[in-house]
């Protein structure tokens, strides 16, 4: 079984949308324009760790590295505060960890 990895992206969105709340509308919009950049790349990860190509840890690092990218890319932008950054961000990589690790 295939694992559908802009599907998945989307559902991490959501559920960083969902960790947000009411006041989040704006993070969340600049959360999904920012993985639909990194859609590519993200999909390249996951689907290295699926083919064996790295590591769970490995993978693990590379979506550490890639929050960081994608909280200061939320931050440059000055949507929001960096305690709701961070938490739309969280919800995003552990919907995504989550599903790859999974599938795997």
């Amino acid at each position: 079984m295939g694992l559908n990895i802009a599907s998945t992206l989307q559902r991490a969105v959501s559920q960083a949308t969902g960790e947000l709340g009411e006041s989040g509308g704006e993070i969340a919009d600049g959360l999904a324009k920012i993985v639909a950049q990194k859609q590519e790349s993200l999909t390249q990860l996951s689907n290295a760790l699926l083919q064996g190509e790295i590591s769970e840890t490995e993978f693990a690092e590379e979506m550490k590295r890639e929050s960081l990218v994608i909280e200061a890319e939320l931050i440059s932008v000055e949507i929001a505060g960096k305690a709701a950054i961070q938490k739309a961000v969280n919800g995003f990589v552990n919907t995504l960890i989550g599903t790859v690790t999974k599938a795997v």
